[in-house]
């Protein structure tokens, strides 16, 4: 991924490309989610704890073997309903550059989706030289999801602070050998219907009670991956439509 800030000297004589398929995502097996889209995600993939540079992130689980993405079909369509608000984003992401207190729209110029104005695509600035109504409302969307994120860190602090995490000991098998996921957890049941109304309070003013809800009832979507498993064989060995500059007539 080569990320570089979104700027007139450098794009503005360049359109941008809407995703078409999601290889870019095939490799992702966990993505961060926010408090805002929890809920949506439970619904489609089990949510995770993961520690990262000392406090828990909250991710969405795509998988049970790392670098295998099952939501991504052979052909690079998405194969779920939701799909997390990071990979929706793409090529584009908000970035903090050292130094500096402002958040900048990066693109990836290794996405393959910048071209130059002669093509087909939607362009990064106006003619007098503002951001295209595209790039605003990306940026709009970038912005939102990243005001979430305090929200989120909110939470997630109130989590550990209650004590509710505990390591979570899902297992994959694989080649006929079952294999422990290391560094997730999950919220203890227990552990949280036991807190006092002080730290059940505290949950609720943060929404880590939400967050926490989202978790656990996103466990029953580990029975998915399976299904993805099948889906996936049954694309892969299915024949390919021919598309009409393909067919031939003798």
């Amino acid at each position: 991924m080569k990320l570089a800030a979104v700027s007139k000297e450098r794009h503005a004589g360049k359109v941008w490309r809407r995703v078409t398929t999601y290889h870019f995502a095939a490799k992702e097996a966990v993505t961060p989610i926010v408090l805002a889209e929890a809920f949506y995600v439970a619904a489609w993939m089990p949510i995770a704890f993961m520690e990262q540079s000392g406090r828990y992130v909250p991710m969405a689980m795509m998988s049970p073997v790392p670098g295998h993405n099952l939501f991504v079909g052979p052909d690079g369509q998405w194969l779920g309903g939701y799909m997390p608000s990071g990979l929706r984003s793409y090529p584009f992401r908000l970035v903090q550059p050292e130094g500096s207190q402002q958040m900048a729209l990066c693109i990836d110029e290794d996405s393959g989706l910048i071209a130059d104005t002669a093509e087909k695509g939607e362009a990064f600035f106006t003619t007098d030289g503002k951001p295209s109504q595209s790039i605003a409302s990306l940026l709009e969307f970038l912005r939102q999801i990243e005001g979430n994120r305090m929200a989120t860190n909110a939470a997630m602090a109130s989590l550990a602070e209650a004590g509710v995490f505990e390591p979570w000991p899902l297992q994959v098998e694989a080649e006929g050998k079952k294999a422990a996921i290391k560094g997730i957890h999950r919220i203890n049941e227990k552990a949280l219907d036991k807190l006092d109304e002080a730290a059940f309070m505290t949950l609720r003013k943060t929404a880590g009670l939400r967050l926490a809800y989202a978790q656990l009832m996103s466990m029953q979507q580990i029975a998915r991956f399976d299904q993805l498993m099948r889906l996936r064989q049954q694309l892969a060995q299915a024949p390919k439509m021919m598309m009409p500059e393909e067919l031939k007539f003798d």
